[in-house]
């Protein structure tokens, strides 16, 4: 039988962790896809409601340097993952790129 296809329902940290260190696409716009990198995947086991399926979890991707992307609902695709469209918040510069968390609960 098929793997379940991956969305914001229910992807999981243990699905992010094997793509530390990977590229994604990221959609800024309709026609402006860049490159981010998964920097980290944090889980927070200690958060979990009774009823969740799964422990919220974040994770971190890098942009290049001088993107600019408000908080925000964007695109974010990967081979092995597909395509996923959870919140970003900008939180900042790091010193390759700007940084950008997505949290899921």
């Amino acid at each position: 039988m098929p793997a379940e296809p991956k969305t914001l329902g229910n992807v999981t940290a243990d699905d992010f962790r094997p793509l530390q260190g990977e590229s994604f696409a990221f959609e800024l716009g309709p026609e402006r896809t860049i490159s981010v990198l998964l920097l980290d995947v944090t889980e927070r086991a200690a958060h979990r409601r009774p009823s969740a399926s799964r422990n919220p979890f974040s994770i971190i991707v890098r942009a290049p340097a001088g993107t600019s992307a408000p908080q925000g609902i964007y695109g974010l695709s990967h081979p092995a993952l597909g395509r996923l469209a959870p919140f970003f918040s900008d939180i900042g510069p790091d010193v390759e790129g700007r940084c950008y968390q997505a949290v899921f609960s």
